[in-house]
C-alpha cells in the first residue's frame, strides 16, 4: 500500500492531466462540516473536503441513477 504522501503525489499528478475543473461554492452546516472534517487528512479516508465532498456527489449521482433505472426513468448504463 502507498504511504500517505505519495498517495497524494500520484492523486495530484492524476489531476494534473484532467481538465481544469470549475470552483463552485456552496454555504455548510458548522456541524456537517466539522464531522467532514474528521474523515480528511493523512491516512484518512479523503485528501481534501473537496475531494470528499465531490465523491459524496458520484455516490449519490449513481444512487439516483439506479433508483430511475429500477423505475425505468433512464436506461441502464
Amino acid at each position: 500500500m502507498y504511504s500517505p504522501s505519495i498517495t497524494i503525489r500520484i492523486l495530484k499528478n492524476r489531476c494534473r492531466a484532467l481538465k481544469p475543473m470549475p470552483k463552485i461554492s456552496l454555504d455548510m452546516p458548522n456541524e456537517l462540516l466539522e464531522d467532514l472534517k474528521v474523515h480528511v487528512g493523512d491516512d484518512k479516508k479523503f485528501i481534501s473536503v473537496a475531494d470528499a465532498v465531490r465523491t459524496a456527489c458520484r455516490k449519490l449521482l449513481d444512487q439516483l441513477d439506479s433508483i430511475d433505472t429500477r423505475h425505468g426513468r433512464i436506461g441502464g448504463k
